[in-house]
């Protein structure tokens, strides 16, 4: 009965060995996930900000052509304004156009300040 229960004992070494191996394996590969599922994580934190930034500026390329608009204005409101300041600088009553469509005359009785002329 001692080689039977010598086999039995052997057998019993082995499976618990082969229990190691397996379980140092499965905490090998455990590890090697948690590891990528960290870096997977921190790429998608970063395209997550990335993609918030893209489309903040998506958003404000909506107020491109406002913008735009605005500054043909602006010129055009300048150049109205560089037109009367000419003709009052000049004296001669020319027509400068008004905002609204309207010819209005400047006289040449009125002056411009001091530091609104231009050298």
């Amino acid at each position: 009965m001692t080689a039977l229960a010598s086999e039995h004992v052997t057998f019993w070494w082995l499976t618990l060995g082969m229990g190691v191996v397996v379980a140092s394996a499965v905490i090998l590969l455990l590890q090697l996930l948690v590891t990528f599922v960290k870096d997977i994580d921190s790429s998608v934190s970063a395209a997550w900000e990335q993609a918030g930034g893209v489309a903040t500026q998506t958003f404000a390329l909506g107020m491109l052509n406002d913008t735009l608009r605005m500054a043909e204005a602006l010129r055009d409101e300048t150049g109205r304004h560089a037109e009367a300041l000419s003709a009052l600088n000049s004296g001669s009553p020319q027509p400068v156009r008004a905002r609204s469509g309207q010819s209005v005359r400047a006289r040449s009785g009125h002056s411009v300040p001091a530091r609104s002329r231009r050298s």
